[in-house]
């Protein structure tokens, strides 16, 4: 069977928008076929993730049927990483603007975070950003010694 990869990469920039970019394609497909065969068990995130994959993928329904497992394999390793291509596009645009949001009265970061592609300044290695993400009962103990 001939599959058209670039059906699927739009199929998985939609789910990655429109439904949920953290689901697993090949898991809500393996469960949808159970129901669809006569299962009753399934959980309901499954089954929404499922239809909307058929939904948005015309004909996919009809080429289940007569699909071998690895071209489903190939499908759902193609839609995954559609959508995490999606959510990582859909990140970088708002990260360095959503960091201006995480800080109090408008307070910039100093030193500043870089929009580069260098991450060295990011997670703990940043003095405020340590500070956010710091746990509160260990608040005390980062003031004292903020280095450890």
């Amino acid at each position: 069977m001939e599959l058209d990869k670039a059906k699927y990469d739009l199929v998985s920039r939609e789910l990655a928008c429109l439904l949920d970019p953290f689901r697993s394609p090949r898991t809500a497909i393996s469960i949808g076929l159970r129901v669809d065969s006569g299962h009753k068990e399934a959980i309901t995130w499954q089954l929404h993730f499922y239809e909307g994959i058929l939904k948005y993928t015309p004909g996919l329904v009809d080429e289940l049927s007569r699909m071998e497992a690895t071209d489903l394999q190939q499908i759902c390793s193609w839609i995954m990483t559609g959508m995490s291509n999606q959510c990582s596009t859909d990140l970088r645009s708002v990260k360095h603007t959503g960091l201006d949001y995480v800080l109090h009265d408008r307070e910039a970061f100093k030193p500043s975070i870089p929009k580069t592609k260098d991450k060295s300044m990011c997670r703990f290695n940043h003095p405020q950003v340590t500070h956010l993400l710091c746990p509160w009962k260990k608040l005390g103990a980062l003031k004292e010694d903020p280095d450890t």
